[in-house]
């Protein structure tokens, strides 16, 4: 285990426990579905021209765009 992963254990483990049990979903997630969490060149261009517009993304939006990656 790599030194930054063991401080991210480190860390969690100082949660309380129902943290404890959020952060272990999402480990797991990322681990048995790798490509829910990767980002197309399309997307950082999106992502880039909204910086650049300082047009940010409103919560709604925001919830439209993570629900695509959600199973």
């Amino acid at each position: 285990m790599n030194k930054r992963l063991s401080e991210a254990f480190e860390r969690v483990s100082e949660l309380p426990e129902e943290r404890q049990e959020a952060a272990a979903d999402l480990l797991i997630d990322f681990v048995e579905h790798p490509e829910a969490y990767e980002v197309t060149p399309e997307q950082i261009a999106e992502i880039d021209q909204a910086r650049r517009e300082d047009d940010y993304a409103t919560p709604e939006e925001v919830e439209v765009f993570f629900a695509k990656f959600r199973a």
